[in-house]
């Protein structure tokens, strides 16, 4: 392979791995893994060990918003930017359980 096409490739890389927004759908590369962030919308959030964050209610430019719970409902405000992948109706997300106590809101 020639000098050219491996820097042509390394910055496909660099721009895979950049989120990119247009209007008002998100896509995020992940492992080459994209997120349609409509499609997100009442579905569940999952943690680290499959730690549960309720599901999500909204999502916008930097934070997916979950609800957890039927009577104590605990409100989970995540950085896009830990969320993983979706897959089988789930979002998953780079976070712990002691690491969500730091995005909840009652």
């Amino acid at each position: 392979m020639r000098r050219s096409e491996c820097i042509n490739r390394f910055y496909l890389l660099i721009v895979i791995s950049i989120s990119i927004v247009k209007s008002n759908v998100a896509v995020s590369f992940y492992m080459n893994e994209t997120i349609d962030w409509e499609k997100v919308i009442k579905k569940e959030a999952r943690g680290l060990d499959d730690y549960d964050l309720g599901e999500v209610q909204e999502v916008n430019e930097d934070i997916v918003i979950t609800k957890k719970g039927v009577v104590d409902k605990d409100r989970f405000y995540l950085p896009r930017s830990k969320a993983l992948r979706f897959e089988e109706d789930k979002l998953w997300f780079e976070v712990s359980k002691e690491e969500a106590k730091a995005y909840k809101h009652d």
